[in-house]
C-alpha cells in the first residue's frame, strides 16, 4: 500500500528538509486572526491546508502538538484507514511479547507467509523478502523450507507494509489478542483482515473496498499515543522500536510512523519525541482523493502532519478550519 519511495521521502521529512518546502510567513501566527486558506495544491503545505478547507468533509485530523492544545476535526467519524491499521497488529504482537506468550524468534515457515499474500500491495512482499534475503521470484520465495522469525513478520510489516504479515500474526495470536486493542482503544468493526481486504478490491462486484478498513482518527492517535508515551503498557517499548525503525534524527528527535493508502485514501499516523523528551502525536485520514492529486502530492501530506505537530502557525492555520 505504499511505493518504494515512501521509506526514503520519510527520512528526508525527519531530518528536516521539510522546512524549505513551504514559507511560515505565508502561515498566519497564533495571536492573529484566521486568515482565508491558500488555494488547493496538494504540492505544498499551505495547499494542503487550502485543499482540506476545500474538502471538509472527506479529512479527519488528530494532533496532539508539542505546544497548544490538540486539533481535530471529524475525529470520532469512520475514515479508510488503509496499512495504518496495522497498528492494531503491532501492538497485539508486542503485548505477547511482552507477556512471554510468543518468542519473537521463534521460527515460521515462509510458506505459512505466503498462504496470506495476495500481489495488490504495491510490491511491498517483494521488498520484504528481498530485505530477508530469501531468493523469491515475482514475490514467491525459490524455497519452500525457508524460514522467518515473528520478529523480521513484525519489521516488514511496518518497514515495508507488508501485508502478508499481519494476517500470519492475527492467526498465530487469535482474533481476542487483537479484538483486546480494538476495544480498548475505541475502534469498531470486525478484526481487521488485510487478505480479505485485497480479495475486496480484486472483485470488480465490490467497488467500495476500503469499508473493510476503517478507523476513526482518535482511535488511531490513541493506540499511537499510548505507544509512545508508554501508557500501552508491557510492549509499548517493542512497539516504539518498530515504529522509530530509522533511527533518531541528527538533532536527537525520532519519529516513528505507520502510514497508509488505497485508491482515493491517504492515511498518516506519526508519533515524534524531542531531544528533551516532550511528545508529539497526529493522524490525518483523507478520502476521495482524485489520481491526479495523489500523484502530485508526492507525501507532501507527511510534511503537513509533522508541521502540525511542531509548528504552532501551522496548528493554528489547521484550527482555523474548524
Amino acid at each position: 500500500m505504499r511505493p518504494a519511495s515512501y521509506l526514503a521521502f520519510v527520512l528526508a521529512v525527519a531530518v528536516g528538509l521539510f522546512t524549505p518546502a513551504y514559507a511560515p510567513a505565508a502561515l498566519p501566527s497564533e495571536a492573529s486572526m484566521c486568515a482565508p486558506p491558500a488555494q488547493p495544491n496538494v504540492a505544498t503545505v499551505p495547499g494542503w491546508i487550502g485543499y482540506l478547507a476545500a474538502h471538509r468533509s472527506n479529512y479527519a485530523l488528530t494532533v496532539r502538538p508539542l505546544d497548544g492544545d490538540p486539533i481535530t476535526h471529524n475525529a470520532d467519524v469512520q475514515f479508510p484507514a488503509a496499512s495504518s491499521i496495522k497498528l492494531i497488529h503491532l501492538a497485539a504482537y508486542s503485548r505477547a511479547v511482552a507477556d512471554g506468550r510468543l518468542d519473537p524468534e521463534a521460527r515460521v515457515p515462509v510458506t505459512d507467509w505466503q498462504r496470506w499474500y495476495v500481489p495488490l500491495d504495491g510490491g511491498a512482499h517483494v521488498r520484504a523478502l528481498e530485505y530477508l534475503r530469501i531468493p523469491a521470484s515475482e514475490g514467491i520465495p525459490l524455497d519452500p523450507s525457508a524460514t522467518v522469525t515473528y520478529r523480521q513478520l513484525a519489521d516488514v510489516m511496518i518497514r515495508f507494509s507488508d501485508s502478508a504479515a499481519p494476517d500470519l500474526l492475527r492467526n498465530t495470536l487469535g482474533d481476542n489478542a487483537l479484538r483486546d486493542v480494538i476495544v480498548r482503544y475505541g475502534f469498531t468493526g470486525p478484526v481487521p483482515s488485510l487478505f480479505d481486504t485485497y480479495l475486496a478490491i480484486a472483485n470488480p462486484l465490490r467497488p467500495q473496498t476500503d469499508s473493510y478498513l476503517e478507523a476513526t482518527s482518535n482511535a488511531l492517535s490513541a493506540l499511537m499515543t499510548s505507544l509512545a508515551d508508554g501508557s500501552f503498557g508491557p510492549g509499548a517499548e517493542l512497539a516504539r522500536r518498530h515504529l522509530e525503525y530509522q533511527g533518531p534524527m541528527p538533532d536527537g528527535s525520532v519519529l516513528g510512523f505507520k502510514g497508509g493508502s488505497l485508491p482515493g485514501v491517504i492515511t498518516e499516523v506519526f508519533e515524534y519525541r524531542t531531544p528533551d523528551g516532550r511528545i508529539g502525536t497526529g493522524t490525518l485520514m483523507v478520502r476521495g482523493v482524485s489520481q491526479r492529486d495523489a500523484e502530485a502530492d508526492k507525501f507532501t501530506h507527511q510534511k503537513l502532519l509533522l508541521a502540525a505537530i511542531t509548528d504552532r502557525d501551522v496548528g493554528h492555520a489547521l484550527r482555523c478550519l474548524g
